[in-house]
């Protein structure tokens, strides 16, 4: 029972993260930066000269 409840749990977590993500992206699908500044964010790279220009 418990692997059961573990499962869910991080298919509820999953699902959020990926609303989040979903509403993220549509919040910023005016700005070309905006799906490669979301990608940089999750991989960790923190690189601020990409984004003066």
């Amino acid at each position: 029972m418990d692997t059961l409840l573990s499962l869910l749990f991080i298919a509820l977590m999953l699902f959020g993260i990926g609303y989040l993500f979903g509403r993220f992206k549509q919040h910023n699908h005016n700005y070309n930066v905006g799906e490669k500044r979301v990608a940089d964010l999750l991989s960790l790279k923190l690189d601020r000269e990409q984004y003066i220009y």
